[in-house]
């Protein structure tokens, strides 16, 4: 009994006990200290600014890119079947440095804004890229508004 009350004086004076009564119904109400903020706005803006990547993209034997690969898993079949993605080296002759930087820029787009990577200046390097990393999204797939048709007149046109 001695040594609890040592305990407790000892505790009281470093302030880790406090003389006053938590108010439980404060903790746990929307109003209360239970509170947190949003993580997703937090996630997208560190993902948007290319800050704490966990992956490492290299294109042939020069370009590399620091990436998320939450962001190319979600997306791209073939990165999610790897088995490690801290670094993915990919063919040259397949996926063009501009091809993957603007795939990746599609990836990290608002929904909305994303079309706006799309233009008819650099639509084959993104078809290109987009097919050799088996990308997920109904506007780059194949399965997409452009099919094997339309990409070869939009080749054609481009050219």
């Amino acid at each position: 009994m001695y040594e609890l009350t040592i305990c407790f004086i000892y505790h009281f004076r470093l302030g880790l006990l406090s003389p006053k009564k938590i108010q439980w119904e404060l903790v746990t109400t929307a109003d209360g200290i239970s509170q947190k903020s949003d993580m997703f706005p937090n996630l997208k803006e560190k993902i948007r600014q290319n800050e704490d990547t966990d992956c490492k993209i290299k294109i042939g034997s020069g370009a590399r890119y620091n990436c998320h690969a939450i962001v190319l898993q979600i997306y791209s079949k073939y990165v999610s079947a790897l088995e490690s993605y801290r670094e993915i080296s990919l063919p040259e002759d397949r996926v063009s440095e501009l091809g993957f930087q603007l795939v990746y820029e599609w990836m990290i787009a608002e929904p909305e804004d994303a079309h706006k990577v799309l233009r008819r200046d650099n639509i084959l390097d993104i078809f290109i890229a987009s097919d050799y990393l088996e990308i997920e999204g109904r506007s780059l797939s194949r399965n997409g508004p452009f099919h094997e048709y339309q990409l070869f007149t939009t080749f054609w046109f481009c050219k």
